[in-house]
């Protein structure tokens, strides 16, 4: 159902999705609500989106600058195109964008036989762009939003950008875990008490750990690998 950027692998719907799988706009949708219910309650999720998805919950239009963190290679290539300072139309492109299938787009009536050139390249790029970022991404962004947000109004996330948003998501992006407020916020149903050995030893060994190795045992813990932003206080596994 999702792709990874090619650096950072974040995830974002994949917009041939219902090449694999039936009643995708449905997943997505479901997908969205999970979301939603884990922000609604406070749970901490791992999922890392990409921050031109995140922007589509946050009711935002993507721009052609968004473009580098989805497809590098395509970003690079349109910059050449800016700066190029031979004949384009030698280039032969057309006003259409390919497909991962091999499908030509026309991204306008006509695109197939309207030939780039110097005068409307410009043009053509940021065309381009918006189809990768906006119509190609559509379905998927738009049946993931509608889950998303029947639990979480729009109004409530406004005020955030997309890393904030990422953030309250699946928690804090730093790996120092603070070892002491977790101690005070572990419950000990099955020992005596915080003074008890076995956790004092426990909390002992704790801090001797690595940051990696904080990381991978409140993973083990919680299935999550980052700490709630309002710290453990606040965690529910």
């Amino acid at each position: 159902l999702f792709r990874t950027t090619e650096t950072s692998r974040l995830l974002f719907p994949n917009p041939d999705a219902s090449n694999y799988h039936a009643n995708t706009n449905r997943l997505f949708e479901f997908l969205g609500l999970v979301i939603g219910k884990a922000i609604f309650e406070s749970i901490v999720v791992e999922p890392c989106f990409a921050p031109f998805f995140l922007a589509k919950l946050l009711g935002r239009h993507n721009t052609y600058y968004d473009l580098q963190s989805l497809d590098p290679s395509l970003f690079a290539n349109l910059q050449r195109l800016k700066i190029y300072d031979g004949n384009v139309a030698d280039l032969c492109c057309s006003f259409v964008a390919s497909t991962s299938d091999g499908r030509e787009v026309p991204l306008l009536a006509g695109g197939e036989r309207m030939s780039v050139t110097n005068e409307n390249r410009f043009r053509y790029i940021y065309l381009l762009a918006d189809y990768k970022l906006n119509e190609e991404l559509k379905a998927g962004s738009s049946a993931f939003r509608s889950g998303f947000h029947k639990l979480i109004d729009e109004r409530w996330i406004r005020m955030f950008d997309e890393d904030e948003l990422q953030q309250v998501i699946s928690g804090s992006q730093s790996c120092n875990i603070d070892v002491d407020d977790l101690q005070k916020h572990t419950h000990h149903p099955t020992c005596s008490g915080p003074k008890d050995k076995l956790i004092v030893d426990f909390f002992a060994a704790l801090r001797a750990m690595t940051p990696k190795q904080h990381v991978q045992l409140l993973r083990f813990v919680t299935s999550c690998s980052r700490t709630p932003l309002l710290g453990f206080g606040n965690l529910i596994p």
